[in-house]
């Protein structure tokens, strides 16, 4: 699946700069040259997007303005208080709910007796309800320090070598250079790092839950529905694609490698749990029954495994990163795109 998704992408390379060759042959006519070079500039820029998104540096999270984390997609008002107080509110909701959850977790009514409350661990909802917490607990702390610190750094780190690479051009008539002419590519900033691969991992992994839990694991003549429940297996999912569709951080198709990894990395534990002894709070060896059962059915177990974390994965990672394009599109269709932010240099 990754093979053919990385194909998809080089063909879609291929053929858009065969159209921006003959788009450059459209626009020296004079029949349309307005149009010509209008479809011109717009094919420029779709390619510079495709070879940014193939590119093997896209794998990585560098070379994005940092303001793209810090701002709102769109134009809000009271900037950037207002964005600020939604990071922090969204980030004390999840906590809270959060530290409700571990001590609800386990204890009758809403949940069966069990007998360590340890094991909450090993299931993986609960452990992409963790990876929502902390991306938005970190997203709250990463757009605070930006604001209040980070910005004040990074303009003055920008000022510096801009004015060093003023000094090192040679001021002649035939290479002259302005502070307007020198295009910095931007750096982002580690803490922005970390928030970019907490909320790719989260958007996958809470999506991915939600669905399966209803479509395969929820049984409604056992099971029972309640907030908690739903703010595992529903809810989160929610907050993630709202806050998705709210906020400018950048989405790279490359990136899907990395739910990738958080999926093997449960499913490898899920296997170690099972040869160190463990049980589930049951006492039984399946976690998942009928899919993830290493005594039982092993085979069935790796099978699932693999799809799972090498097929499901990426087509979740896909759908979020057309979702990632359709906003991108709107927010400019309809004129309210955040403009406090410089484009991405590759």
């Amino acid at each position: 699946m990754t093979v053919v998704l990385l194909g998809i992408c080089f063909g879609v390379f291929k053929i858009t700069r065969s159209f921006v060759w003959w788009s450059k042959r459209i626009a020296r006519y004079n029949f349309s040259e307005w149009q010509g070079k209008r479809v011109y500039r717009q094919t420029i820029k779709t390619m510079s997007e495709c070879r940014r998104q193939c590119s093997p540096r896209s794998f990585l999270f560098g070379r994005e303005d940092p303001q793209k984390f810090a701002l709102p997609q769109a134009r809000w008002p009271l900037l950037p208080g207002s964005f600020i107080a939604y990071r922090v509110i969204i980030g004390l909701y999840q906590v809270a709910v959060f530290i409700t959850l571990l001590i609800k977790w386990g204890t009758p009514p809403l949940y069966s007796q069990i007998d360590v409350k340890a094991k909450w661990l090993i299931f993986i909802s609960n452990w992409s309800f963790l990876v929502l917490t902390l991306y938005m607990i970190w997203a709250a702390f990463a757009t605070c320090y930006w604001h209040m610190i980070g910005k004040k750094r990074s303009d003055d780190k920008h000022n510096n070598k801009e004015d060093i690479a003023m000094r090192n051009s040679t001021a002649t008539e035939t290479d002259l250079i302005d502070s307007e002419s020198v295009i910095l590519i931007p750096q982002n900033t580690w803490y922005f790092k970390i928030n970019w691969l907490l909320q790719v991992i989260a958007c996958s992994a809470e999506l991915a839950v939600t669905v399966l839990f209803w479509a395969l694991e929820f049984n409604p003549m056992e099971g029972t529905v309640h907030f908690f429940n739903l703010s595992v297996h529903g809810l989160g999912a929610a907050l993630v694609i709202i806050d998705f569709m709210l906020v400018a951080n950048p989405f790279r198709l490359l990136h899907f490698i990395y739910p990738i990894l958080y999926a093997a990395v449960y499913f490898l534990f899920t296997y170690i749990y099972f040869v160190a002894g463990g049980l589930n709070p049951s006492g039984e060896t399946h976690i998942y029954r009928g899919s993830i059962d290493w005594g039982t059915i092993p085979l069935m177990s790796l099978g699932v495994s693999a799809f799972a974390a090498f097929v499901g994965a990426t087509l979740i990672h896909v759908f979020f990163f057309l979702l990632y394009l359709i906003k991108l599109s709107f927010a400019k269709c309809c004129g309210f795109c955040n403009n406090s932010f410089s484009d991405v240099y590759i």
